[in-house]
């Protein structure tokens, strides 16, 4: 386990454009306080996989059931599947460190468990909504790379959507 922070090499294409996006999330912060999940999932997590989604091609599912055994089991908030599978999950109760992460960490080793792919990283994220950490599984050592930057929305939305984008794309970003 290792805890860093990271400075992803990322390929950004120079057209990509957030505006709409935060533009969207703005509008929605007018009529909502993101006081609970669900609100902080549809008006701020949706938006950003929906624009995930005009950029790459994906799949988006939500409530993915997950089962490596009796200890590593679970729901995953979202599974978004590329090139590389990507796990997105909501943190309870506006705890991105102790329940976001721990959740998200144990998601991503039942997920190693049962992918088989030959892709040397999985990637997840952790979210309130409004700040994303994430975390990398490097699979040949199992070794948890935890990204101690956090990322606040609106100010860094085109670097999550661009790490999101870059994760999915499974470029060499670590």
């Amino acid at each position: 386990y290792k805890r860093e922070f990271i400075n992803y090499k990322l390929k950004i294409d120079e057209n990509l454009n957030v505006d709409d996006l935060n533009q969207t999330i703005h509008q929605a912060a007018k009529f909502s306080e993101f006081e609970n999940e669900i609100a902080r999932r549809e008006f701020i997590v949706s938006p950003i996989l929906f624009k995930l989604s005009y950029l790459i091609d994906i799949q988006i599912h939500s409530e993915e059931a997950i089962y490596c055994s009796e200890n590593l089991r679970g729901k995953l908030d979202y599974l978004i599947e590329a090139k590389t599978q990507f796990i997105i999950i909501e943190a309870k109760n506006n705890d991105l460190e102790i329940g976001g992460f721990k959740q998200l960490i144990m998601e991503l080793i039942a997920l190693d468990k049962i992918v088989e792919t030959q892709h040397n990283f999985l990637y997840g994220a952790v979210t309130m909504g409004t700040e994303w950490g994430f975390v990398l599984l490097e699979r040949k050592n199992k070794i948890i790379i935890r990204d101690l930057t956090k990322y606040i929305v609106p100010d860094r939305l085109k670097n999550i959507v661009a790490i999101l984008l870059n994760m999915l794309e499974d470029n060499e970003i670590y």
